[in-house]
């Protein structure tokens, strides 16, 4: 079977086709809602991240926890993987880094109850066991 070439590759137009829509037809007009895409809506939220009427953005974890887990995060204070926060602490302040002193306050509380409950916070950094 011999091919002509790339015309019979490609679709070819059809004269005399179907007449397009005049452009007096109304088109709909879509405004940018603030979605996650434009046009989205804002009623379109996934229901697990709603909860009684709000976004549910925050994790179960107490304020204290959100304090010493922004410390983790900060670079300013050395690598936090392979020791524990409050040696991290010790280090920084050791170094003239000049960490938080109500964190160490938190750290050794923490340390010296001993067991821990699930509203206490993790002598151990965010990154424990993920890295």
């Amino acid at each position: 079977m011999a091919s002509s070439g790339v015309k019979d590759f490609y679709r070819q137009k059809k004269k005399g086709g179907p007449a397009k829509a005049s452009s007096s037809s109304k088109k709909k007009t879509q405004h940018y809602t603030g979605g996650a895409s434009v046009g989205a809506s804002n009623t379109a939220q996934t229901p697990a991240l709603i909860s009684h009427g709000t976004l549910d953005l925050k994790d179960d974890f107490s304020e204290q926890e959100e304090q010493l887990r922004q410390f983790d995060m900060n670079l300013k204070f050395g690598p936090c993987i392979g020791v524990t926060r409050l040696q991290r602490w010790e280090r920084a302040s050791a170094m003239g880094l000049h960490p938080p002193p109500h964190l160490r306050d938190l750290l050794l509380n923490t340390a010296s109850a001993g067991s821990r409950n699930n509203n206490s916070p993790s002598l151990e950094c965010l990154w424990e066991g993920k890295v």
